[in-house]
């Protein structure tokens, strides 16, 4: 039984690029000549239509060939968008490869910025976009891909960094974790007569402050206002003792200027090669960076991390 041939056309930005085409300015598409085979078309690329054939054999089925050929000029698509972010502070985001998310015939150089760099700030090194994250909220991060005749195709996506405070039913609840976590800031401190008169002040204020609030969580007669007022007095004591009596006495930073420490956050400051790593003793990287002269680092538990800065080790312990 002879195949029956039918011949029609449809718009690449419909059968090529679909969705793909994100942002671009000038959507592109295919002309295709009517010399087809019997299997497809073949048609550089220009703007217009490809033409498609399909035959149809002799079971009913139906056989769809297209040839394409992108010796033609192609502008630049991102070609899927880039997935949200979402990571827990003091976490570390993954690296993104831009080459994954735009198309072009040509060298495509990059830029991204921030709405809030104090959430997250784009680092990028090439291809390849880090982050450096911060404080808890929301970032929208606007790439930008740029072909060398100046064509400009954006995409934004966003990160995401939620806080990892624990959620209190009550004043009661929270004011007993911060009595907790008051005793194991005290028990850091392990001969207060060490302390410097600056230093023992905040020491002091924080152990009978600590001191009251117990009572008042035994306190049978105490109100929930009663816990409130705890809550805000415990806070600030806390933040008190952490800025003037947490230290880092790490051996490995006294000569060492581009690096601090202050609370849970590393600081790493005027790297001549912009490469940064942290891991923790069981060697599960924490954060990466290769492309930055300023970072910072907030960690989520104390301990002794290793820090890797332009190829040098140097064992960092965050108290």
């Amino acid at each position: 039984m002879p195949m029956k041939r039918k011949k029609f056309y449809v718009s690449i930005g419909a059968l090529l690029f679909g969705a793909m085409v994100a942002n671009a300015q000038n959507a592109v598409v295919a002309t295709g000549s009517d010399a087809v085979s019997s299997q497809g078309a073949t048609a550089g690329i220009s703007v217009g239509q490809i033409a498609v054939e399909t035959v149809v054999n002799g079971s009913g089925s139906m056989q769809l060939g297209i040839q394409q050929d992108f010796s033609g000029a192609v502008s630049a698509v991102a070609t899927n968008p880039i997935q949200n972010v979402v990571v827990e502070s003091g976490g570390s985001a993954d690296e993104i490869s831009l080459n994954e998310y735009f198309m072009s015939n040509e060298a495509l150089t990059y830029s991204a910025t921030s709405s809030n760099n104090a959430v997250a700030r784009p680092l990028l090194n090439g291809v390849n976009l880090a982050f450096v994250l911060g404080e808890a909220g929301t970032a929208t991060i606007t790439v930008v891909a740029t072909t060398a005749n100046g064509e400009q195709i954006p995409l934004s996506f966003t990160v995401q960094v939620e806080s990892k405070e624990p959620v209190y039913h009550n004043a009661k609840e929270q004011l007993t974790a911060l009595c907790d976590e008051a005793a194991e800031l005290l028990a850091k401190v392990k001969n207060p007569l060490d302390l410097s008169v600056r230093e023992y002040i905040p020491y002091t204020a924080l152990e009978s402050g600590n001191k009251e609030a117990r009572e008042v969580l035994l306190d049978k007669n105490a109100t929930n206002s009663d816990y409130e007022s705890h809550v805000d007095k415990m806070k600030q004591l806390i933040a008190d003792f952490k800025a003037e009596v947490m230290k880092t006495a790490v051996a490995e930073l006294s000569d060492e200027p581009r690096i601090s420490v202050m609370g849970r956050t590393i600081y790493v400051n005027g790297m001549p090669c912009g490469e940064c790593a942290l891991y923790d003793i069981a060697g599960k990287r924490l954060y990466a960076c290769r492309n930055a002269t300023n970072t910072q680092i907030t960690v989520p538990v104390a301990g002794v991390f290793v820090l890797m800065v332009c190829g040098e080790q140097h064992n960092v312990a965050v108290k």
